[in-house]
């Protein structure tokens, strides 16, 4: 099933964008990703003044489906947080989204993904009902990187009619540019976006766009790396009030 293998070498939906934009591409989790648009140390600049924008195709993609409190109920015992409905938990460099229809996505790193697959599958033997899929090859992720990540968001009308983040699910549908999209807001400065790959190019197009004015530049995985460190050891600010 092609789901359920990602070859290296195989075409990324976002390739002939991303290489249009001057990146130089790398084998990552089974796909040809950006590492970098010619300096990492540059791009870690743009992510942490402004906002970067990245294919993330080195991310793979599991659905766990069933009913919902058992879906649930496994997702909190692989990852330690219990999932309220569109509810996120971050663990283990993985992230685990409960879907508005019950259904779980577990959002791996390249070298998580087959063991995560493994283990996700013999705990679901367990339980009636519980299918698990690999369905990387179904999505394309992008991601938006930095202090303005949210206004960005907010311009293409994917945090919702208020445009705050801070009200907005943390994992949940919307529409950028006519495209059903999924967004999984990983903090206040980090996003990623689930699109079909028919349709990545577009949704990129459109938040490449949608930042013009905040100082957006496509940015490659190294600088995405460094980003995500700083971003763990960050203290978060306090609400506005």
């Amino acid at each position: 099933m092609a789901s359920e293998t990602r070859i290296i070498g195989m075409d990324n939906p976002l390739a002939a964008v991303t290489r249009q934009a001057g990146a130089v591409l790398s084998a990552r989790g089974g796909v040809r990703t950006p590492v970098h648009y010619g300096s990492a140390a540059a791009e870690l600049g743009v992510c942490v003044r402004a906002v970067g924008l990245a294919d993330r195709g080195d991310l793979g993609v599991l659905r766990i489906s069933g009913a919902p409190a058992t879906v649930r109920a496994l997702a909190h015992a692989l990852s330690g947080a219990e999932l309220e409905p569109t509810g996120v938990a971050g663990s283990a460099g993985s992230w685990w989204c409960a879907e508005a229809s019950g259904a779980v996505l577990a959002i791996c790193d390249a070298g998580r993904r087959g063991r995560l697959l493994g283990v996700v599958r013999a705990q679901a033997r367990r339980l009636a009902g519980v299918e698990v899929r690999d369905v990387s090859a179904d999505v394309s992720i992008i991601a938006l990187v930095g202090p303005r990540t949210a206004r960005v968001l907010a311009t293409v009308g994917a945090l919702g009619p208020g445009g705050d983040p801070r009200a907005a699910a943390p994992f949940a549908a919307a529409t950028i540019a006519g495209v059903e999209a999924h967004v999984l807001l990983q903090s206040d400065r980090r996003a990623l976006i689930l699109v079909a790959p028919d349709k990545a190019d577009h949704v990129w197009r459109a938040l490449a766009a949608a930042g013009r004015d905040e100082g957006l530049s496509c940015v490659g995985l190294e600088a995405i790396e460094r980003f995500a460190m700083l971003d763990r050891l960050r203290t978060p600010a306090a609400p506005s009030r």
